[in-house]
């Protein structure tokens, strides 16, 4: 690791951290930051912006500092050594990595990570409940420093409002950090910022005159034609192309607004009735705008749904898409071998559930898709590595022992190579075997002077020597279907001696021998 002389929130420092990838911003890049969204990452690298901090997020992390000052002797004495706060850099896989640490020993070799208490961490029991935005941040902090574990802290500087667990990453999960901010970069060459612009808030709605209706017994007054014209106009006005998160807004805006025009007619009707036995024409008009507005609101609703649901396919469709084109482009690296289907059918509908925009929604997706390629880089990774180490210690002499390859190439790394070690071990052992025995055969040729007696008394027979009668009723071309096994084994075939020095297949080749002898036909 190398060592930079930065103090957090200066100049410098943020300059530093502007060239590389910094370990604060891992979770984000992973998706798993509950403070910013992978997308809005990536529009923050994109243009080298830095988050803009106000007054009541200044006073907070001046309490953190103030917090962790104050919690460093405690750490020191669980550690049993002096910490040292210091920004450090290392290069991995040509990615520049940086890490801010709140203190570090002396040798690099203990990591601690302070924060400041809150409900949720002081509810955490155990490393494992630990946020996963946590762990991902102390994973890096160790990648860069070398350090074997780190004391993760949450605290208010005190001993009695504190939590304190021992963390220690996983060489996997450090290499999935990495494999995270390489396609976190390739993300960054093809990212577009969105438009800022304020969330969607349903626009002012046109207000309809206030409905009165006056009876006694006649129409004493009543504003329903002017209401009327309002209402109708209103209704033709409101957008039924739902696109974007503002259309949703008022789409559902308008929705409410119509339940209620519906239910105030309603009452302006009741309420008429109530003092007037029957004026016809009132009452049709008032149930006709009911009906209008009911109609239009049912027509929103519907559109919502159905609307929300069609962007929610378009953005899971494209994201499938993209996901499967990354897949088929890694397969041709490879003859034969394509990437499991456990990775090639990753869940992109799990991350969308309860997304009620379509900004998070697509953010989501982003997110999810990001994993996806992350994960399948990773089992490529696998298969190029298992690829190569087959070709090293088979040289390509073996592809009969591998036909199941598409199943056990994604085997770790150490398995893989037994299990072909296994293989070629066995193969070798069956072929010097079957050379042995080729040898000794050669070496040692036994005659078989039994089945010739066998022959020569089967010739020699009766039934043999009747041509004039057996022959032609049956002819030598079918003798063998018509006999079978049947009338010469009592008579001749019970003499054959099973040879257990010899193998199966040879004991099996005198039988034979010796029963198409018996029609002249010698197969072998």
């Amino acid at each position: 690791m190398k060592s930079h002389d930065l103090i957090q929130g200066t100049p410098e420092w943020h300059q530093h951290r502007n060239g590389h990838y910094n370990a604060s911003d891992a979770p984000a890049m992973m998706g798993v930051s509950t403070y910013e969204t992978r997308d809005e990452c990536l529009t923050r690298y994109l243009i080298g912006a830095t988050t803009e901090i106000n007054s009541f997020q200044r006073a907070l992390f001046d309490k953190g500092h103030l917090y962790e000052a104050a919690a460093r002797p405690i750490a020191e004495k669980l550690i049993g050594e002096d910490l040292f706060p210091c920004t450090g850099s290392k290069v991995v896989d040509g990615f520049k990595l940086s890490a801010s640490f709140d203190g570090l020993t002396l040798l690099d070799d203990t990591n601690w990570e302070h924060k400041m208490i809150n409900e949720k961490l002081r509810g955490v029991k155990a490393v494992a409940q630990l946020d996963e935005m946590y762990k991902i941040q102390m994973d890096q902090q160790m990648l860069v420093s070398g350090a074997a574990k780190t004391l993760f802290m949450a605290s208010n500087g005190t001993e009695d409002d504190m939590v304190h667990f021992w963390y220690k990453s996983a060489k996997n999960r450090q290499q999935a950090i990495v494999a995270g901010w390489k396609q976190f970069e390739k993300d960054l060459a093809n990212h577009v910022p969105p438009q800022t612009k304020p969330a969607a808030i349903a626009g002012a709605l046109q207000q309809l005159p206030a409905l009165s209706i006056m009876i006694s017994g006649k129409v004493d007054s009543s504003n329903l034609v002017e209401y009327q014209s309002s209402a109708l106009a209103y209704i033709d006005a409101i957008n039924t192309e739902l696109k974007t998160d503002q259309d949703f807004a008022d789409a559902e805006a308008n929705v409410k607004f119509c339940k209620q025009a519906e239910d105030d007619l309603k009452h302006a009707k009741a309420a008429a009735i109530s003092s007037t036995a029957d004026i016809d024409t009132l009452m049709k008009a008032a149930d006709y705008l009911m009906d209008q507005v009911r109609q239009k609101r049912l027509t929103l609703e519907r559109l919502v749904k159905s609307e929300k649901e069609s962007r929610r396919s378009e953005i899971s469709t494209s994201a499938i898409v993209a996901f499967r084109k990354h897949c088929d482009e890694l397969d041709t690296e490879f003859k034969g071998v394509k990437l499991p289907e456990l990775i090639r059918g990753h869940n992109f509908y799990e991350c969308m559930k309860n997304k009620r925009t379509i900004e998070s929604l697509q953010n989501a997706i982003n997110t999810e898709l990001a994993t996806a390629k992350i994960a399948a880089d990773q089992a490529a990774k696998v298969i190029r590595v298992n690829l190569n180490t087959l070709t090293a210690l088979t040289g390509g002499a073996y592809d009969h022992l591998f036909k199941d390859l598409t199943t056990v190439i994604s085997k770790d790394r150490d398995d893989f190579e037994a299990m072909v070690n296994v293989r070629i071990h066995d193969e070798r052992k069956r072929i010097k075997l079957a050379a042995e025995n080729l040898a000794m055969k050669e070496q040692n040729p036994v005659t078989e002077p039994a089945e010739m007696d066998i022959v020569e008394r089967f010739a020699a027979s009766e039934k043999f020597q009747a041509p004039d009668t057996f022959e032609t009723r049956h002819p030598r071309t079918s003798i063998s279907s018509v006999t079978g096994f049947d009338g010469w084994w009592d008579e001749f075939g019970k003499h054959f001696e099973w040879d257990n020095s010899k193998d199966e297949a040879t004991n099996v080749e005198r039988l034979s021998r010796i029963a198409w002898s018996a029609v002249e036909v010698d197969p072998f």
